[in-house]
């Protein structure tokens, strides 16, 4: 009888255990539907809160451009002075209203510039410093009569006049001296950026001998290659930020490139006693080496980047190690060939 009344304890704990094992899976089941039902109804919120911003962004781009006078405007880079640290803007606007006593005049910061008025836009040009890009201090001044009404341009972003990383370039390995020749072969990093200011229609390695050019090569050619790639061991690509587009590639022009590049360059540095070399008193006691990337721009400028500069030992017909420098000058030069120091930014390398 007992052992009976113990079995029976025993059915009764196993059945509560089994009752409480499917309540708590039951009652899991609901809680992660609750779960997904609220992570459904924050995504929904935030999808609905995005529309909405992006309603009212909408919405105030709107109204502002319904509260402008300003039909249309451009701000041209025309051409730079190096020689002065300046460069000229051509700025041409339509307002959307005007009468014959309409004038309006263009503020760079403080500096006005009035403008003429032309068959269907007010057009003129001025002449701004190197150092400032003006981003959110242009303004128009509109008057008509005794109503004067200035517009602020919120929405020009300025110009990237950041000519210092135009062109950055450095060497793996430096020159060499041997059977008579200086001779480079290494793999060239090269970074051309034209800021949506300059068209580059060539990028040549250069070797330079003192003030003479001795050796050049096309880099441009190889690492804008069909396939977008250099033919050679190096590895060449366009930059998808400033990427060229079909014509430009017909023309061998763009407007930035960057990737790694083979080098290789070699001078047959003439003998002394040849019929081409100065006579012995004549002769230097070393000549200066500088290896160095040039782009010509389009429209008559030119960037250089000096990547190597050392001394060749005439009479000993060796390089100076000791007087090796790396990534010593960078330049840049206007039509006139007016030359400007730019601060020289080495490529850095990914760790």
């Amino acid at each position: 009888m007992k052992k009976w009344k113990f079995s029976i304890k025993k059915a009764i704990l196993i059945a509560l255990c089994a009752v409480l094992l499917i309540a708590g899976g039951f009652m899991y089941k609901k809680l992660s539907e609750l779960t997904n039902q609220l992570t459904y109804l924050q995504d929904s919120t935030s999808v609905i809160l995005s529309d909405m911003g992006n309603l009212q962004s909408n919405i105030e781009k709107t109204l502002q451009e319904e509260a402008s006078a300003i039909e249309d405007y451009s701000i041209t880079v025309m051409s730079y002075d190096f020689a002065n640290k300046t460069y000229k803007v051509d700025v041409s606007v339509v307002p959307k209203e005007y009468t014959d006593k309409t004038q309006i005049s263009i503020y760079f910061g403080t500096t006005e510039c009035p403008l003429e008025r032309g068959e269907y836009a007010f057009t003129g040009n001025m002449e701004l410093p190197l150092d400032k890009n003006f981003d959110s201090n242009i303004t128009f001044l509109i008057s008509n009569g005794r109503k004067k009404t200035t517009e602020v341009l919120n929405d020009h972003e300025g110009l990237d006049l950041n000519l210092d990383k135009v062109l950055t370039a450095n060497l793996e390995k430096e020159p060499t001296y041997r059977s008579g020749e200086l001779r480079l072969d290494s793999v060239c990093n090269v970074e051309l950026v034209g800021n949506h200011l300059f068209d580059f229609e060539s990028l040549n390695l250069v070797m330079m001998l003192d003030d003479k050019q001795v050796a050049e090569e096309d880099l441009l050619a190889q690492m804008s290659g069909p396939d977008g790639s250099e033919d050679g061991s190096g590895a060449g690509t366009v930059d998808s930020t400033e990427s060229t587009d079909s014509d430009s590639a017909a023309t061998g022009t763009t407007s930035g490139i960057s990737g790694s590049v083979s080098c290789e360059l070699a001078y047959k540095v003439p003998e002394a006693d040849t019929e081409d070399s100065e006579s012995e008193a004549d002769i230097p006691e070393k000549q200066h080496l500088r290896i160095l990337v040039r782009a010509k721009t389009t429209d008559g400028y030119w960037f250089e980047y000096t990547m190597f500069e050392g001394d060749y030992l005439t009479l000993d017909k060796r390089l100076d190690k000791e007087s090796f420098k790396k990534n010593t000058k960078n330049a840049a030069y206007d039509r006139n060939g007016n030359e400007l120091d730019l601060d020289v930014n080495e490529i850095q390398e990914d760790e």
